[in-house]
């Protein structure tokens, strides 16, 4: 990995706990192994709040348990810092996600999304997650594509829109959600879905 990343310092922890040592220390990205976080309450995340890490990541096997980290996640304000690195990909997939994370751009792979992606009937005044966001009819359709983790061009086709109309309307749906990206609009519908599952 040295030679991938040069210049990069790798520090290693045996647990959560551990990393009280690096307290105030900016740190570019923090991996969690997902051991670790398996053994941490609430899937470590409260732990990890005392250290100051650009990107957080859980590296993991057990898509079940990534997707409850991922649940949780989204349920935080700094969701958007959040990314995940799975352990089974092919060598040059898993370099080139690493240093996305390590460039502080987090990605969830889509097979998260869609494990959390329960599509609800509106209720009779259309009280859902969807009906309390800011966007239009299209745009809503547009996000819930995008939130089973299609791509432009796939969703173009299911509407039967131009991928340009597509890309104007992500735009616009990031713009009215406040959002800096699309993963952070999806991560903040798929919070807001969950909150009136709860409710």
């Amino acid at each position: 990995m040295k030679t991938e990343f040069r210049g990069l310092t790798v520090e290693r922890y045996d647990s959560v706990a551990d990393l009280a040592a690096l307290e105030r220390r900016p740190v570019r990205l923090l991996l969690v192994e997902q051991e670790a976080a398996e053994l941490e309450a609430d899937l470590g995340l409260p732990a990890l709040d005392a250290v100051a890490a650009h990107t957080l990541a859980l590296s993991y096997r057990d898509e079940a348990l990534a997707a409850r980290f991922l649940e949780r996640a989204l349920m935080r304000e700094d969701s958007a810092r959040i990314g995940f690195l799975p352990v089974n990909l092919q060598l040059d997939c898993w370099l080139s996600t690493l240093r996305l994370l390590l460039l502080g751009h987090p990605s969830v792979p889509q097979s998260l999304f869609r494990r959390l992606h329960r599509p609800r009937p509106a209720a009779d005044g259309g009280d859902t997650a969807e009906a309390a966001l800011p966007l239009t009819r299209r745009e809503r359709q547009v996000l819930e594509l995008a939130s089973l983790g299609k791509q432009n061009k796939l969703i173009a086709a299911d509407l039967s829109l131009s991928e340009h109309t597509v890309k104007l309307h992500m735009h616009n749906i990031i713009r009215k959600m406040g959002a800096t990206n699309r993963t952070e609009a999806v991560s903040r519908f798929l919070a807001a879905r969950h909150a009136c599952a709860s409710a």
